[in-house]
């Protein structure tokens, strides 16, 4: 099953975080994401273990 990919800002946007902040945590390893010619993406699965990961509880 093929996954969608988002950018950083994408992924921003739904967490409510600031795209630096995401850069920090892919550097630390917290966030699986892959280089794509020079920006970042995630699947969907990878934000929401990260999610996961960070205790919060998903209520959608």
């Amino acid at each position: 099953m093929k996954e969608e990919y988002f950018t950083l800002q994408e992924v921003s946007n739904k967490l409510k975080t600031p795209v630096a902040y995401l850069r920090k945590m892919i550097k630390e390893h917290r966030l699986k994401a892959h280089l794509m010619g020079r920006n970042y993406k995630c699947t969907e699965s990878e934000v929401n273990e990260y999610v996961k990961s960070c205790g919060v509880k998903n209520d959608r």
